[in-house]
């Protein structure tokens, strides 16, 4: 029932990263798309681990609400 904003959620990421918590991880992703620690190497990839959705909504909101309430959106 709630969208998940995963790649709005990793943009985001990159301009302000306090909004999640980070862990240097080995991954590998499987056949049907699932991302997956393993541990064949060195840490290859900067993985979220926690966030504060509500922090990520007001972040998001303030980039974005004045375009949407152009747009006739919220």
């Amino acid at each position: 029932p709630t969208p998940t904003l995963h790649d709005p959620m990793a943009v985001s990421l990159l301009t302000d990263p306090a909004l999640c918590q980070t862990k240097r991880m080995d991954i590998q992703i499987s056949r049907n798309g699932l991302t997956r620690p393993v541990n064949h190497g060195p840490a290859d990839a900067v993985v979220a681990v926690e966030t504060t959705p509500g922090n990520f909504l007001d972040y998001y909101a303030g980039l974005f609400g004045q375009g949407l309430k152009k747009l006739g959106g919220a």
